[in-house]
């Protein structure tokens, strides 16, 4: 695979993000917040369980 079909494949997935931090928790959250308080893109990555409407009471 060249260079630019991986630059591609990224693209297509729209994975971009200038930091990644890994646990939401409180540390996880706040370093994300402000991280994107600067104007940086921030993805998390949590390993729990995801949470939707339709599981809450």
């Amino acid at each position: 695979m060249s260079q630019e079909n991986s630059v591609q494949t990224r693209d297509e997935n729209g994975y971009d993000y200038d930091v990644l931090v890994v646990g939401s928790g409180f540390g996880g959250s706040v370093s994300a917040l402000r991280l994107t308080e600067k104007g940086y893109r921030v993805g998390v990555l949590e390993a729990g369980r995801r949470f939707t409407r339709e599981s809450l009471p």
